[in-house]
């Protein structure tokens, strides 16, 4: 049983090995970039509670734009670094 779990882990790894590490780089910085777009293009009714109070942060784009921002410039320093450096 053993060696069977092994032998599809290493069949997995050697699938993982063969994806570019660049495309890898772009999917993690567009995943988070389409979202942000998606969020920013919901219409206002969507966003807001249905009776509105006039409250600052009723509209939850702003919010999730923040988070969404907040996350990007956190993952900047992990994309940057190269092997070795």
């Amino acid at each position: 049983m053993t060696m069977f779990l092994h032998a599809i882990g290493d069949q997995i790894r050697e699938l993982m090995l063969l994806v570019p590490l660049p495309l890898v780089r772009a999917v993690f910085l567009a995943v988070p970039v389409v979202l942000l777009i998606w969020v920013l293009r919901l219409p206002r009714a969507e966003t807001t509670p249905e009776s509105p109070t006039g409250r600052f942060g009723e509209n939850l784009k702003l919010g999730a734009a923040v988070a969404f921002a907040a996350a990007s410039a956190h993952l900047q320093p992990v994309l940057s670094l190269r092997h070795g450096k």
